[in-house]
């Protein structure tokens, strides 16, 4: 499977905004990847948006086709194993930092009928995370939330040219 989504980032916050996950090829990847881009900018014209993509399997390739479409291809490298990289991510989720569209249930248990149907998938395969058939989208979450929080690290530096004001 390949998995690909949108984060809104607002601070420590992360919302799931559209979700994309299908067994495809380069083609059908570098596709969808350019249609969630465009869907981004139909909505937030001129918002700044990166395209991560994993520095693995495909994904070089895909980044090479991807970025002659849209701006903001960011190659990452996948250090350590998925289940490192997801433990990392952990405080995120754990800390009620990361949103995802839908409803629970009041009672805790289940999900609301007006929850998608892919956001049940990706939630299940969460929940059983290491023990399950697929991996792909938890990948996903955990390199979505490492990125963002590294990148959050780094102070910001901002150059003034003399005499702007």
């Amino acid at each position: 499977f390949a998995v690909g989504g949108v984060w809104g980032v607002s601070g420590a916050n992360l919302h799931l905004l559209r979700l994309w996950r299908s067994r495809a090829g380069l083609n059908e990847i570098c596709n969808a990847m350019v249609g969630l881009c465009d869907w981004v900018e139909e909505i937030w014209p001129g918002l700044p948006q990166y395209v991560l993509i994993e520095a693995a399997a495909t994904g070089p390739d895909a980044a090479a086709e991807i970025r002659s479409k849209v701006r903001g291809v960011k190659e990452i490298p996948a250090k350590g194993s998925k289940e490192m990289r997801a433990e990392a991510a952990a405080p995120a989720l754990e800390g009620r930092n990361c949103f995802l569209p839908g409803y629970e249930l009041p009672e805790g248990g289940g999900y609301d009928q007006r929850t998608p149907s892919a956001i049940q998938a990706f939630v299940e395969e969460c929940a059983v995370f290491n023990n399950g058939l697929h991996d792909d989208q938890v990948d996903h979450w955990s390199q979505v939330v490492n990125w963002t929080r590294r990148r959050s690290l780094r102070p910001a530096s901002l150059t003034v040219p003399e005499g702007v004001v």
